[in-house]
């Protein structure tokens, strides 16, 4: 399968994240891991990624501050944002620079879609 790019997935449930990865990796994509904001910055600071996944809850955190602090960071990043409550709580300013704010569960080729924009 043709590469699509570097994916940086940040998810603190363990087994979902390994889950993602596999996934994604199968769908060509060179991924990175992390399981908080902090681990997900340092990656950062050395990576320009293509895209990221980003959990809504984390342990040190919340997705919406990463997505906006990814944001600032590259305007080429694509950002999709996964959460199992209602997507009515992110502010519109940070909506208008993702490519997806979905709710979990959600199957891995709907997220692929949204990079694929």
């Amino acid at each position: 399968m043709a590469k699509k790019g570097s994916l940086l997935i940040v998810e603190d449930d363990l087994a979902l994240c390994v889950m993602l990865e596999l996934g994604f990796t199968d769908l060509g994509y060179q991924v990175t891991t992390a399981q908080s904001c902090r681990q997900a910055e340092q990656l950062s600071v050395s990576t320009d990624f293509d895209c990221a996944l980003l959990d809504y809850h984390l342990p040190d955190g919340n997705g919406a501050q990463l997505a906006q602090w990814l944001a600032d960071r590259s305007s080429l990043t694509k950002i999709v944002l996964l959460s199992a409550d209602p997507p009515d709580f992110i502010g519109s300013a940070l909506t208008s620079r993702l490519s997806g704010l979905l709710r979990k569960p959600v199957a891995i080729q709907t997220i692929h879609r949204c990079f694929s924009i």
